[in-house]
């Protein structure tokens, strides 16, 4: 059940650039996965199930995948390697993916499992493959339900295992709750999973997706199939936008400005950790006020937003406030719910990075990767 799986691929190409892209295009390749997590579910040992995911380029440039790297489970196959293939602007192909479970092991596991990470211009993607050749024939079940799918990036998510059951009535003595660090969470990502027995708590800190894994113990130490649920955090906000970056030990400020040339630590029109309500906005539109809604001392992430904008220029920066080493930081752009950009850039200790200029509505885009000055280490105003 451990062995490499030699994953290929069988694709079509189909669609375009108007076929509904869920997220925006974004400058340069983008490539997104959906469904995230292939479950399928009870197969019997002998018989042969074929699922699928898309594989979309939901950006502005053509994307090519390098490779798959693959590890779990060899019964689950594709068709052909993926390594060479290039995606354009829109376009997007079917994986087929079959499920041909062997004899259940009597290992104390149930059932099988596989992640597909697939490496692309943009970076990498997991495509979680779940299986259960044993599925109602012995052994637990783990079931989850979710309080909510699509929660604000922020939220605490509540996940409940204690609908899961064991077919031969003997009772569930432990719930095991993982959310992997890398591959189940946003890049950039530093949320926690916290278990409480049959249930769990997942802290989103990011838009993204999460995929949390349940598997369940019978009284008999017998081991469920995996049962994996997938959330996406997503904003309601006209404007959002994040910073990640690569340092635990480094400290990185948001700033968002009212105005393309507004002054950093400005009270007035400086959302940041130290002025977290930016009161901008007109008396009669609070929701034109810049909101900080997540702040970290080191690590990040750290988020801004405006629920509703009035029609002006604003600034995205980054000031680097302390940390020993150069500092690898991204800045992503949200307008509607939808990621229209990423920008990248490596800082050091005292630099202030002018990494974008957004003009509403709309979200027009100005970006300025060289914009690099310095400024002092500012206390809260």
């Amino acid at each position: 059940m451990t062995a490499f799986l030699a994953l290929t691929l069988a694709c079509m190409q189909h669609g375009g650039p108007d076929d509904g892209l869920v997220d925006g295009e974004i400058p340069g390749p983008a490539l997104q996965v959906e469904p995230g997590v292939l479950d399928f579910g009870a197969v019997a040992p002998g018989d042969v199930a074929v699922m699928a995911a898309e594989l979309r380029n939901i950006g502005d440039a053509p994307l090519t995948l390098s490779e798959a790297k693959a590890e779990g489970s060899d019964d689950f196959s594709m068709a052909l390697d993926p390594g060479g293939l290039t995606l354009a602007p829109g376009s997007a192909y079917t994986l087929a993916v079959t499920y041909a479970p062997g004899p259940v092991e009597q290992s104390g596991i149930i059932g099988d499992e596989a992640v597909v990470t697939l490496v692309a211009d943009d970076g990498d993607h997991p495509l979680w493959l779940l299986g259960n050749g044993g599925r109602g024939a012995i052994g637990p079940v783990a079931v989850i339900t979710v309080s909510e799918d699509e929660p604000l990036p922020t939220e605490t998510v509540k996940l409940d295992g204690g609908d899961s059951y064991d077919t031969d009535d003997g009772g569930i003595t432990e719930y095991i709750w993982t959310l992997d660090p890398v591959l189940g969470r946003p890049e950039g990502s530093a949320a926690e999973l916290v278990p409480m027995g049959s249930e769990a708590e997942l802290h989103t800190d990011r838009s993204g997706r999460y995929i949390v894994q349940l598997e369940v113990v019978d009284v008999d130490g017998i081991v469920s199939a995996p049962e994996a649920i997938e959330v996406k955090a997503r904003t309601t906000d006209a404007l959002h936008v994040e910073l990640t970056w690569d340092d635990p030990d480094a400290d990185l400020d948001l700033h968002l400005l009212n105005g393309a040339n507004a002054p950093l630590f400005d009270t007035t029109r400086d959302a940041t950790a130290c002025n977290p309500e930016a009161e901008w906005g007109a008396p009669d539109n609070p929701d034109d006020n810049g909101r900080v809604l997540l702040t970290s001392e080191g690590g990040g992430p750290e988020m801004v937003a405006v629920a509703d904008p009035e029609p002006r220029r604003y600034s995205a920066r980054v000031h680097h406030v302390s940390g020993e080493r150069p500092t690898s930081a991204s800045l992503r752009v949200y307008i509607d719910g939808a990621q229209i950009a990423i920008f990248d850039q490596e800082l050091v200790a005292g630099e202030v990075w002018e990494a974008a200029e957004i003009r509403m509505p709309g979200g027009t885009l100005s970006n300025e990767t060289d914009g690099v000055t310095t400024a002092e280490v500012s206390g809260c105003y």
